[in-house]
C-alpha cells in the first residue's frame, strides 16, 4: 500500500464537536477510549488528545500526557550536570491508533511529529 503524503494530514485537538463514531482501529480498547473517555480525561486535565484527518476523514489519534523521568534513569552523558531537580519533565504518548483500513500507510509514525510542532 502507498503511503499517504504527510502534507495532506492535518491535526487538531479533540473537541466535543468532533464526530468519532466512524473511527475504527484494530483495537477495541482504543476505539472505546477515543469515543468514551478521551474527552472526559482531557476535561479533567489528565491528558490531551489530538485527531489526525486526511481528506476530512478521521484517520488516527494520539493522546499525550505529562510524565517525568527520574534523574537516576538518565545516563550521566545524557543529562544536564547542573540540573537541580530529581525528575526531568517529559511528555508520554499514552495512546495512539490509526484507522484499520489505513494501517501501514505511515499515519501512526507521523502523528506524534504533528503534535509537537
Amino acid at each position: 500500500m502507498a503511503q499517504i503524503p504527510y502534507d495532506e494530514l492535518k491535526i487538531s485537538p479533540l473537541t466535543e464537536r468532533d464526530k468519532l463514531t466512524s473511527f475504527n482501529s484494530i483495537s477495541i480498547e482504543l476505539n472505546d477510549f477515543l469515543k468514551n473517555d478521551a474527552l472526559k480525561d482531557q476535561e479533567s486535565m489528565l491528558s490531551r488528545t489530538y485527531l489526525c484527518f486526511w481528506k476530512e476523514n478521521l484517520v488516527g489519534f494520539v493522546t499525550l500526557l505529562a510524565d517525568t523521568i527520574s534523574v537516576e534513569s538518565i545516563h550521566e552523558s545524557e543529562g544536564v550536570a547542573t540540573y537541580q531537580y530529581q525528575k526531568y519533565p517529559a511528555v508520554k504518548i499514552g495512546r495512539i491508533a490509526t484507522e484499520k483500513s489505513l494501517e501501514k500507510m505511515g499515519i501512526g509514525r507521523f502523528i506524534p511529529s504533528l503534535t509537537v510542532k
